[in-house]
């Protein structure tokens, strides 16, 4: 393990200016050596085979290599690591913690749902699910830190899915529980997010047992870099505040990553709220409930930690987003600056503007999702 291979890393992108609007928005380059995933302690052994898709010619050749120096693959073990508090400009400094007190967790229920709109979906992608998100998001934060990554998935889940997570091995933990949150009257604007609110059974301290400290994943976020100095926090709230939002609104949160403890106290009232406000329609999931019980007392991490925004600006736009500070067009400014992407990477729009990390997320996807279309020769489309 104190064998440098920081090298094999490496990813090597050609960016496309255009978005385009054929089968294949994606014009990028990527090589991820697969054998280095066998070589890591928690090998990734259910990983695709790396992508290697070739630009047309006609693009400018515009060639960007990813630093190795963005890529951590482990805890910063016997490592001081600094994290800053963005509303209080306070840091903190610390050894992440090892011993089995601090990780990472994600949620799934609604395993079979589909995530993006037909409209925006690229059309190889079609049929992916929360479950494969979840899968690709949670397979590559695993290959980057040390700390445990537990998945909670309801007892209605098909066994099929909770064996496929067990089966990613390494410091991945699967438990499967009984959800609370599930039998209430949730009435939402978009059907889909009912499910979102099934966040709050992470607050359940009998589902995270000995996690006392942990930071919430939702299914479309994917690490660029390990990001466990999240753990020098306090041990309380903490989750994202955009530049370009005052401290006095850092209520107004996305919800797509935070910090927590788990507690009866937070888990209960969190499903109080929702019974409290019956017959109300929500419009952005369990976000606005989350806002109002964690926002006026939260302490605040950066965007680097909840990137999102992107293809705002259309296919002229590239990488660039407000709501992430990217002020570039350019992808490498991203890898450069920003730990957590939060986009659905399998809609089109949002591939074309982030191509490099798109065609990565894509190799952490389970194996019998079909990706020949993004490696097979398009001179005949």
């Amino acid at each position: 393990k104190d064998v440098d291979l920081s090298f094999f890393d490496t990813t090597h992108v050609a960016r496309s200016h255009e978005l385009s609007t054929s089968i294949e928005p994606l014009l990028s380059t990527v090589h991820v050596p697969t054998n280095v995933h066998h070589l890591q302690p928690f090998g990734r052994l259910t990983m695709h085979p790396p992508a290697v898709i070739t630009p047309p010619t006609a693009l400018p050749p515009l060639q960007y290599i990813q630093p190795s120096s963005t890529i951590n693959r482990t805890s910063a073990i016997n490592q001081n690591v600094t994290v800053q508090d963005v509303c209080t400009l306070k840091k903190y400094s610390c050894i992440p913690p090892q011993d089995g007190s601090v990780g990472y967790v994600y949620f799934m229920n609604n395993a079979d749902g589909t995530t993006v709109r037909e409209g925006n979906v690229q059309p190889a992608l079609m049929n992916l699910t929360y479950f494969d998100y979840i899968y690709a998001s949670a397979s590559r934060l695993a290959s980057l830190t040390k700390l445990p990554v537990l998945i909670l998935v309801s007892n209605t889940t098909s066994p099929k899915y909770v064996e496929a997570y067990r089966a990613i091995g390494g410091n991945v933990i699967v438990k499967v529980i009984e959800t609370r949150y599930d039998k209430l009257d949730i009435s939402t604007v978009k059907k889909y997010h009912v499910h979102t609110f099934g966040k709050f059974e992470v607050f359940n301290p009998d589902a995270t047992g000995n996690l006392k400290f942990l930071a919430f994943m939702n299914s479309d976020t994917f690490a660029l870099k390990n990001i466990d100095e999240l753990f020098c926090f306090p041990r309380k709230f903490a989750a994202v505040k955009r530049d370009t939002v005052a401290v006095a609104m850092k209520h107004s949160f996305n919800s797509g990553t935070f910090l927590y403890v788990p507690n009866k106290k937070d888990y209960e009232a969190l499903l109080s709220d929702v019974k409290k406000t019956t017959g109300t329609v929500w419009q952005n999931g369990e976000q606005s409930l989350m806002n109002r019980r964690f926002g006026p007392d939260m302490l605040c991490f950066g965007p680097s930690y909840n990137c999102v925004g992107f293809a705002a600006f259309g296919p002229e736009g590239g990488s660039k987003s407000n709501k992430c500070s990217i002020k570039s067009n350019e992808e490498s400014e991203v890898w450069q600056k920003r730990s957590i992407i939060h986009s659905k990477l399998s809609d089109k729009r949002f591939a074309a503007a982030l191509p490099g990390i798109s065609a990565l997320w894509r190799s952490y996807l389970p194996k019998d999702v079909d990706l020949s279309f993004f490696t097979r020769d398009k001179s005949d489309l």
